[in-house]
């Protein structure tokens, strides 16, 4: 089976999913063909004090007890300062800068037992902007720094890691089209050659991908890791029922576990959408997480998909799901883009 599309999300790695139950989702993963693992310094979400680097520790003692680290492409993030986590990197004055990366990239590298990540990635902008549920309610006039932030600088530190050859490719995740133009300058203006990375929230709920993002991705030739692509466990419910009964919603999801971290997929608006998502999936005998799943797989820019399943069940109901993908008529396809275009602002 092909999954070389097909990213492992480790981010309840040590919280809601032990270490004996990682290694078995790592070993089972494996043992489908999944090569890609994703992870972050931050790890695991929610992110304390006391478990900063617990995912990466795991990952690595795996990687080290079962020696497959040539073939494996490994993902993470250095993480910045936020007032949802005050303790983390507090011990740097300046985010971002080139001895806090320089210093968390030889933490992660020790974590995971390796010499080398395949992309690294700064987590989220640190200037102020529109993510993590600051919708497009948010007053421009507060939203917005008046002070240009140093955005070059820090796409330089992590070019000048790149050349070290303790990373191969470099990435920005959480950012908005304004920080991956941004990306696109610096890498041009400084002759990058390796590959560039964005991983970005990309699902049928969060669409706006296609018309803030996509197009950069493809003329530029960025690599899309696509995160969140069942809106933390909302659209891998079997039926519409599920969805718009909210005390059916599966109470160990990211979604219901962990609230306040993901707001942003409240389900208020979202009814008359999934009633109709219900009627593709009984013409097509298909279900919402195939469509979930299939409408991420007809998009070039995708190169990974990181799925963030609990459990072995969920790893291989995805598994199946993106398989039967590469397998089936993909006319499917065109009725969730129609309905996108019927619930969605996707043009300017």
């Amino acid at each position: 089976m092909n999954l070389s599309r097909v990213s492992l999300g480790t981010m309840l790695f040590g919280s809601l999913i032990s270490k004996e139950n990682s290694f078995s989702l790592l070993d089972a993963f494996h043992s489908y063909g999944g090569r890609a693992i994703d992870t972050a310094q931050m790890y695991p979400v929610p992110c304390t004090k006391n478990k900063i680097g617990l995912s990466e520790l795991i990952i690595g003692e795996w990687i080290e007890i079962n020696n497959v680290r040539t073939n494996l492409f490994i993902s993470s993030k250095i993480g910045g300062k936020s007032e949802k986590v005050p303790f983390l990197n507090s011990n740097y004055n300046r985010v971002y800068s080139e001895i806090h990366l320089k210093n968390e990239l030889e933490h992660i590298l020790s974590r995971l037992r390796t010499n080398y990540l395949d992309v690294l990635y700064l987590h989220w902008p640190i200037r102020k902007t529109h993510n993590f549920s600051k919708g497009i309610s948010t007053n421009p006039q507060k939203l917005y720094e008046i002070s240009e932030p140093n955005l070059d600088e820090n796409i330089l530190n992590l070019i000048n890691l790149q050349k070290t050859g303790l990373i191969k490719a470099i990435g920005l995740s959480n950012e908005t089209p304004y920080g991956l133009i941004k990306l696109v300058e610096v890498t041009k203006k400084y002759n990058y050659q390796g590959d560039i990375f964005i991983q970005n929230p990309y699902n049928l709920i969060a669409t706006s991908y296609i018309i803030t993002l996509q197009e950069i991705c493809l003329r530029e030739r960025i690599k899309l890791q696509a995160h969140s692509p069942l809106a933390f466990g909302l659209l891998s419910q079997k039926n519409v029922g599920n969805l718009l009964d909210k005390p059916n919603i599966d109470i160990n999801s990211r979604k219901s576990r962990y609230p306040e971290y993901f707001r942003r997929y409240d389900l208020a608006n979202h009814n008359d959408f999934f009633q109709d998502l219900e009627k593709i999936c009984t013409k097509t005998s298909t279900n919402i997480y195939d469509l979930a799943y299939g409408f991420l797989l007809n998009d070039p820019t995708v190169s990974h998909i990181v799925i963030g399943p609990r459990n072995i069940k969920q790893l291989e109901t995805s598994i199946k799901s993106i398989k039967n993908f590469n397998l089936k008529d993909k006319t499917h396809i065109d009725f969730v883009y129609q309905l996108l275009e019927k619930y969605s602002i996707l043009a300017f």
